[in-house]
């Protein structure tokens, strides 16, 4: 929108796209069609190495030269060389401080300043950082990049990035005093970020679509910038497009650092999700400048991640203390619960479908069929879990899988029981079902597998964890030992 208003190109076909709008009789209108725009859309450069990372960038921006070629013939012969250099993608040329060069050519030939912008600025430096070459030659060069074409430019009238992580601590915008930033926990802009209520009335009015107002908004409302609450414009374009709801926005949208953090999360943040799903609050503590190194360090920084890529809304900050960074956070609407509930499994399962099989075995209390397909996805489930031979690790994955049980059953870990704590404990809400109490051991070789599921077996009795189902008045259940070595797992099982 932005690059088809300022654009000089096309501006008064450009024009009537906005007329009868409301910037058309505005103060600002006077400001369309007037600039040289700079358009670059980073959303695709997420490449496994520096070598195809640069060369897409250097791609889009020989293409970039390519729509200014015309200003070939204001340069002089060294400014012709290095426009050259780039245009024709030759060794010597200069990519890092491409942008900004740019600028100053484009300022030579119309006397206008650019106008720049870039989409999704940091995706590039999220894939850098996700397969480990963001230290060195990546961040050197999109500091570069970054800060010669906006600090200290007389040729750029304004520049606007889009983009989830700010990476404040990265040094990527080293030295800028004039940068604003507009984020989820700012009234500035906060209305402009997705649709308004009364703005998704009135689509839905204009394309005459008859669906109650309240469905919409379960599905698709529910973030909060600043103050006001916003529709997901995504979801909604495309719920106007093929009048029905449906998941649009989480089936196209790809967080690689959120699920590479998720992967290195421990059994707090699988408990933390499994709350969410079951739609309660969490208070978090919230850092909108933290850096790659703390995601590293701290796997709790997901939540913010969460925030910032609109998987999470914020409710409302917990004080008005400045020192203070604590929230209250949820699950925004059903769209993104269904990413929780479905998506999210499919990412660490290579078939969803027979996850799904194996859940089914599990509460039909088919115990063979539950090992075998718990089996199979060890062996064939991706390389992240080659569990470290530590409890925790599989605890996690279990406690994980077992989320999916959270409208039927209350799925309950390391809950205090009998005369200890219960690894996991599954609590239908109906009566009749099958409950289930887990415990696990983590075995220092194959040959002892067997012998450490019945360890676990026992231990369930003799810690009397089983009380829990007495006192919930569940009469029929599965206590359920079970032992891992790496990929390799038994099972011990007790049916009452």
């Amino acid at each position: 929108t932005l690059k088809y208003f300022f654009t000089m190109k096309n501006a008064e076909e450009n024009r009537k796209l906005f007329e009868g709008l409301d910037i058309s009789k505005s103060e600002y209108f006077k400001y369309q069609g007037q600039y040289p725009v700079l358009f670059l859309s980073l959303k695709d450069i997420k490449k496994s190495s520096w070598e195809t990372c640069f060369s897409t960038i250097k791609r889009m921006i020989r293409s970039l030269y390519s729509e200014y070629k015309d200003v070939q013939e204001c340069l002089d012969e060294l400014e012709l060389e290095d426009f050259k250099n780039i245009y024709f993608g030759k060794e010597e040329a200069y990519y890092s401080t491409s942008l900004r060069f740019l600028c100053e050519c484009i300022y030579k030939r119309y006397g206008k300043k650019a106008v720049l912008l870039i989409d999704e600025y940091d995706t590039p430096l999220v894939a850098a950082n996700m397969y480990g070459y963001f230290e060195g030659e990546a961040r050197d060069f999109f500091r570069d990049f970054y800060s010669t074409v906006l600090k200290d430019n007389e040729y750029l009238e304004m520049a606007v990035l889009t983009g989830i992580v700010r990476v404040a601590k990265e040094n990527i915008f080293s030295g800028l005093n004039n940068l604003y930033v507009y984020d989820t926990f700012d009234d500035g802009y906060s209305s402009y970020f997705g649709l308004t209520q009364k703005e998704v009335e009135e689509a839905l009015k204009y394309y005459e679509i008859d669906f109650g107002i309240d469905k919409v908004k379960k599905w698709y409302d529910g973030y909060k910038f600043g103050g006001i609450e916003i529709y997901n414009p995504w979801s909604i374009t495309y719920y106007i497009k093929n009048k029905k709801i449906g998941p649009y926005w989480v089936n196209t949208s790809d967080n690689l650092l959120i699920y590479d953090t998720l992967k290195k999360g421990d059994l707090e943040i699988i408990e933390d999700l499994k709350q969410l799903i079951e739609r309660k609050e969490l208070v978090k503590s919230l850092d909108k400048g933290f850096s790659f190194e703390d995601l590293k360090v701290s796997p709790s920084y997901i939540w913010q991640l969460m925030v910032a890529s609109g998987y999470l809304r914020v409710i409302r900050k917990l004080n008005d203390d400045p020192m203070s960074f604590k929230y209250l956070i949820d699950i925004p609407n059903l769209e993104i619960l269904s990413f929780f509930e479905r998506d999210f499994i499919r990412r660490f399962m290579r078939d969803p479908d027979y996850f799904r099989e194996l859940i089914d075995s599990l509460v039909k209390g088919d115990m063979y069929r539950f090992e075998e397909r718990l089996k199979y996805i060890f062996m064939t489930s991706p390389s992240h879990f080659d569990f470290k031979q530590e409890e925790a690790n599989y605890h996690l994955f279990i406690l994980g899988m077992l989320i999916q049980l959270k409208r039927e059953y209350k799925v309950k870990s390391n809950l205090e029981a009998g005369y200890g704590r219960t690894d996991v404990l599954v609590l239908p809400y109906d009566k009749n079902k099958l409950g289930f109490v887990f415990e696990f051991k983590v075995s220092k070789n194959i040959e002892e597998l067997e012998t450490k599921a019945e360890e676990a077996l026992k231990q369930i009795d003799e810690k009397n964890y089983e009380v829990i189902m007495q006192d919930e008045k569940i009469e029929h259940y599965f206590k359920i030992g079970m032992s891992f070595y790496k990929k390799e797992l038994a099972i011990k099982y007790q049916e009452i």
